[in-house]
């Protein structure tokens, strides 16, 4: 008999078919190793399993369920879970009610490495539901509990979890409501975690205060090459702070400070900072610092740059103010980054006769770089 190759199944049906097929002749046709992507198709998944298909590992729902019918079908593909040998289970935006059987579902998932259950609301109340159920796999890398409405309360649930997990390396808490308090308690959470590589923590009302609780903790991963903190309240005494810890970072190489009122105050020390690390990637959008915080940050890097100049290789400096005026200012970032591959200055005041001067002499002088720049300003003269 020939093997199909299936890759995807329809929900419906494998929950009719999991409901028939006994535990060892599923364990005996679906070897744990193989992979398959659970989507909504119409593929017919009892034919499929006849005919030798890949096992299902990989689960992805990311639909909200918001009929009778359609959440009876997704608790009971759940409960299946134990004879899936589920590695990757995504259920994002799935309005998910039921968070105690969500966390029996968790409790069987020994083999899980990626658990994303953004967008599902949560809440404190929800996250102590299944955080208690966290202990059942160790195995995880990664870790995306974005958009869930998770405070102060709810993140205490996870002390003393999330350091079990040895190989954990990314971890995404964007938009939820965390604030300085629970930054800390996040990061003391994750201390005992040596290979974390990303760390985001946008819109989560964090100041200067988280940051110096973030950076307490710095150390304890060295192998951090992703930080994103955009969306917060950093400002000019945060970014002071985070500057002077950043260095001691060898590995990290993009950090997002995305609107965070950083100002022409802070932007010297950030620029500073990138004299003596070596980011590839940086992203200062939308902190609105103008002509004269675009100065600051050239003149720093043209007095304190090496000879062989920065490592970006991508900047964004939309939605900053400058206009015509900074133009000459980001001349000279140019010349101090000559690795630069991106540069984004989207959404500024530069008007449209100084937008196609730059253009031709980006073309011409620096043929490889890619540059956006158009403007919310209607400026023709």
């Amino acid at each position: 008999m020939s093997s199909s190759k299936l890759e995807t199944y329809d929900s419906v049906s494998l929950v009719q078919v999991l409901g028939v097929v006994p535990s060892q002749d599923w364990q005996r046709s679906w070897p744990f190793k193989c992979t398959g992507i659970l989507r909504l198709t119409n593929t017919d998944v009892k034919r499929a399993i006849d005919t030798n298909i890949k096992p299902l590992t990989y689960i992805r729902m990311t639909k909200v369920y918001d009929t009778v019918k359609r959440k009876e079908d997704f608790i009971n593909l759940l409960k299946s879970s134990k004879r899936l040998n589920i590695t990757t289970l995504i259920l994002a935006g799935c309005a998910i009610s039921d968070f105690e059987q969500l966390g029996k579902t968790l409790n069987q998932c020994e083999y899980l490495v990626t658990l994303n259950l953004s967008k599902n609301n949560l809440g404190d109340n929800g996250l102590k539901t299944i955080a208690k159920f966290f202990t059942s796999f160790q195995l995880l890398i990664e870790l995306d509990l974005s958009l869930n409405n998770i405070g102060v309360l709810g993140i205490k649930n996870l002390t003393g979890v999330l350091g079990q997990y040895q190989g954990l390396r990314h971890v995404n808490f964007f938009g939820n409501q965390l604030g300085d308090e629970g930054v800390g308690i996040f990061v003391d959470a994750i201390a005992g975690c040596p290979k974390i590589a990303s760390i985001v923590l946008s819109a989560n009302n964090i100041g200067p205060k988280g940051i110096t609780r973030l950076l307490e903790n710095i150390t304890n991963w060295p192998k951090l090459n992703n930080l994103n903190l955009c969306f917060n309240q950093i400002g000019p005494e945060g970014i002071k702070i985070l500057t002077a810890k950043l260095p001691g970072c060898v590995e990290l190489s993009s950090i997002n400070l995305a609107s965070n009122q950083i100002g022409p105050e802070g932007i010297k020390d950030l620029a500073s900072m990138l004299s003596i690390c070596n980011l590839a990637n940086l992203d200062i959008s939308y902190n609105k610092f103008g002509n004269d915080g675009i100065a600051i940050f050239a003149n720093t890097l043209e007095e304190a740059s090496s000879e062989e100049g920065l490592s970006l290789k991508v900047l964004n400096l939309s939605g900053n103010n400058i206009g015509d005026d900074g133009l000459d200012s980001i001349g000279i970032v140019l010349l101090e980054c000559p690795k630069l591959k991106w540069l984004k200055l989207d959404d500024n005041l530069i008007s449209d006769i100084a937008s196609v001067i730059l253009t031709n002499v980006l073309s011409e002088d620096y043929p490889e770089l890619v540059c956006s720049h158009s403007s919310n300003s209607n400026t023709t003269e």
